[in-house]
Formats: C-alpha cells, sequence, structure tokens
C-alpha cells in the first residue's frame, strides 16, 4: 500500500465522527494539491535567485567636458561573458563629492548587452551639466526592461571596480 494510502487509511481510524468522510476528502484534495502548490512556489523562487546570480562590473571610464557646460560621466558595464544578458537598464546614479553631499543626480540608460562574450561588455554615458568636486558616484536604483516589462533588479548584481587610467609619457630622443 502506497504512503498516501496508509496516510488516508490512518487518518480515516483517527477520525471515526461524520467529518471523517470530509477531513479525508480535504487530505485527498490537499495530497493533489502538493504538486501544484510546489510546482508555484519554484516558479517564483527560480526568477529571484536568477536575478542574484547575475552579475554586472561597473567603473566609471572617463569623464568628458562639452560645450554648453556639459559634463559626459562614461561608464564600462561588463556581465563578465556569463551569457546571462540585460535588456535595457536605466540606472539611477547620484553624484557626491568627498563629504557625502550629492552634487547631482540622473539616470543613466543602458543598451542591451551580456547574451553573448562578443556582447559582454557596454559603454553607457551620464550627460549632466557639470559640477565641481565630483569625487564619487553612488548607484540608487536599476531597472531592466525585457519583453516590454520593467523589473527592479537588487543592487547587489552590481561589482563597483575603480578605474584609474595609465599615466601616459612621450619618450625623449
Amino acid at each position: 500500500m502506497s504512503s498516501y494510502g496508509q496516510l488516508l487509511r490512518a487518518f480515516q481510524q483517527h477520525h471515526s465522527d461524520p467529518l471523517s468522510k470530509s477531513g479525508a476528502s480535504f487530505l485527498n484534495r490537499f495530497v493533489k494539491a502538493l504538486p501544484f502548490i510546489a510546482g508555484l512556489t519554484l516558479c517564483h523562487l527560480l526568477p529571484a535567485q536568477a536575478d542574484e546570480q547575475r552579475y554586472i562590473s561597473i567603473r566609471n571610464t572617463d569623464t568628458v567636458w562639452t560645450p554648453g557646460n556639459i559634463c559626459v560621466y562614461q561608464f564600462r558595464l561588463d556581465n563578465g561573458g556569463s551569457g546571462t544578458g540585460f535588456g535595457q537598464l536605466n540606472v539611477s546614479l547620484r553624484l557626491k563629492d568627498k563629504a557625502g553631499k550629492t552634487l547631482a543626480q540622473g539616470v543613466m540608460e543602458v543598451a542591451p548587452f551580456g547574451e553573448s562574450d562578443a556582447t559582454r561588455s557596454q559603454d553607457a554615458f551620464l550627460e549632466y551639466e557639470c559640477v565641481e568636486s565630483v569625487s564619487a558616484v553612488v548607484i540608487l536604483k536599476v531597472t531592466e526592461l525585457h519583453a516590454g516589462h520593467q523589473t527592479d533588479l537588487p543592487l547587489s548584481i552590481f561589482d563597483p571596480q575603480y578605474y584609474q587610467p595609465l599615466s601616459v609619457s612621450v619618450a625623449l630622443n
């Protein structure tokens, strides 16, 4: 006899009142629904786990002044070649000075990237009116547009990298 049958028989023997049939019926429906409940739970947990496994290394690679007192902050985003790509991202950024004071805030749009090794990285730009003394960038929020749906991603997917350019010199003859 299956363990389900044993469980049902024990339940019926234990409950000899008139409700035992309805109790057995409830138990029968509950046991039949368990695979559905487990599947539904798994479907809700897998996307959350998938977001936690996704990865973006981000670094500020350049800042360029353009006419009209506009500064362009250039960033390189890289998913490490994992093959787990990203749809279009909107990354909310805050520019701060050394004292931690907010100087500016904006949203950087990032084109889809990372579906293959060839597209594992993407350059993105934040354009903003130039402000003095910017010393840090803080990521506040990131949303992904995928298949027409906008989803907030956990900030834990980001791995900020400090980038320091190489010094360049000219050889003397």
